[in-house]
Order: C-alpha cells, then sequence, then structure tokens
C-alpha cells in the first residue's frame, strides 16, 4: 500500500517532470527562435546601416568628384581668361605703340609742312621786296623824268 503510493507518486512526479521539461523545452526553443529572430533582425539593421553608410560615402564621393570637376572647370576658365586678358593687353601695347608712331609720323608731317611754307613765305616775301625795290625805283625814275619834263617845259 505504502509502495503503491511511492510509485504513484513517483509517477506523478515523473509526469509533472516530464510535463516541465516539456514546457521547458518549449520555452526554451521560443527563446533559440526569439533570439534568431532578433539576431536577424540585427542582420537587417546592420545592412541597412552599412547601406546607408556606403550610399553616403558614395554620394560625398560623387559630390567630391563633382565639386572637383567644376573646380578643374573654373580654373580652365580663369586661365583662359587671363590668357584673353594677356592677349588683349598686348594688342593694346601694339595699338598704342602703332598710334605713337602714327602720332609721331604726323608730328613730323607737320613740322615738314610748317618748314616748307616757311619757305614758300621766304621766297614770296623775297619777290615781293625785290618787286618794291624794283617799283621804287621804277617810280623814282618816272618822278626824275616827270621833274626833268616840267623843267624842260
Amino acid at each position: 500500500d505504502h509502495r503503491a503510493e511511492l510509485d504513484a507518486r513517483d509517477a506523478a512526479h515523473a509526469s509533472a517532470l516530464k510535463a516541465a521539461g516539456a514546457e521547458h523545452a518549449a520555452a526554451l526553443s521560443e527563446a533559440r527562435a526569439a533570439a534568431r529572430d532578433a539576431e536577424a533582425a540585427l542582420e537587417l539593421q546592420k545592412e541597412a546601416a552599412l547601406t546607408k553608410v556606403a550610399r553616403a560615402a558614395a554620394e560625398r564621393d560623387a559630390t567630391l568628384r563633382d565639386a572637383g570637376i567644376r573646380h578643374g572647370q573654373e580654373l580652365a576658365a580663369a586661365a583662359r581668361r587671363a590668357d584673353e586678358a594677356e592677349v588683349a593687353a598686348d594688342r593694346a601695347n601694339e595699338n598704342a605703340a602703332k598710334a605713337a608712331r602714327a602720332r609721331s609720323a604726323a608730328d613730323r608731317d607737320r613740322e615738314n609742312e610748317a618748314a616748307e611754307q616757311r619757305a614758300a613765305h621766304e621766297r614770296d616775301l623775297a619777290i615781293a621786296q625785290a618787286d618794291a625795290s624794283r617799283l621804287t625805283g621804277q617810280l623814282a625814275a618816272a618822278e626824275r623824268e616827270a621833274r626833268d619834263a616840267r623843267a624842260e617845259a
């Protein structure tokens, strides 16, 4: 009787242990599944973060590349403008030199023309003085002839 009671208790205890073991195994299985799910979620988050970092790095690289290209283009344009300004300055210097030579030639031409005019005026003056002297001589001769004619009359 006591033995049957002990056997029954042992059987109940074994059954309770079996049920507890089954519950423990189920809980452990759920915990493992939850851990796997959490690990998968973390892996997805990690991949998303890495993708985000890679995208940001690619955007940064593209921005830097674009900025470098723009900077290169700006430098090339500035160099072109500097070359054009240098060419324009050279052209302006050449034009200024041509203008100075033209002014100098014009000044020489004016001086030569003025010298020629002075010489022509001096010749005309000499001719006029010679004419005046001749006319003065003729006038004096005419006056003498007139006096002589009056004296004879």
